[in-house]
């Protein structure tokens, strides 16, 4: 996943700024993007580290560090699920609420243990006001 660097505070219905979002939430919201770091190590074994690195050609790349590689791989050679559950992540436990979140097909790409987890994010979602 590969951004022009910006601003995102929200990820957009596509996702394909979850780069940026991530990048805005470890600047400006830490603690949010801790918690979200740690549900999704949770969720996929090995993960240990996510980050959001700005290249000096001003891009916005995705990394993931996963304990068994000793350096961190780009978004692109990560599996489609896990960057749909870091994506359901970052939209549970955005900051700023949306009033009306709609996910279209979740079980697409997640491994069937995750999605009773993802459905009780959901309703504890909308328990929070959401």
């Amino acid at each position: 996943m590969e951004q022009e660097a910006g601003f995102a505070d929200h990820l957009s219905r596509e996702g394909e700024n979850l780069s940026l979002v991530v990048e805005y939430l470890y600047k400006h919201h830490s603690r949010t993007f801790d918690k979200i770091k740690g549900l999704l190590k949770d969720r996929v074994p090995g993960i240990s580290h996510i980050e959001a690195k700005t290249t000096e050609e001003g891009r916005v790349l995705l990394k993931f560090q996963d304990g068994a590689f000793e350096d961190p791989f780009l978004a692109c050679f990560t599996s489609d699920g896990t960057i749909k559950m870091l994506a359901y992540l970052i939209l549970l436990y955005d900051p700023n609420p949306h009033l009306l979140l709609c996910i279209e097909e979740p079980e697409n790409q997640l491994y069937p243990k995750l999605l009773w987890e993802l459905a009780e994010e959901f309703r504890s979602y909308s328990n929070r006001g959401g």
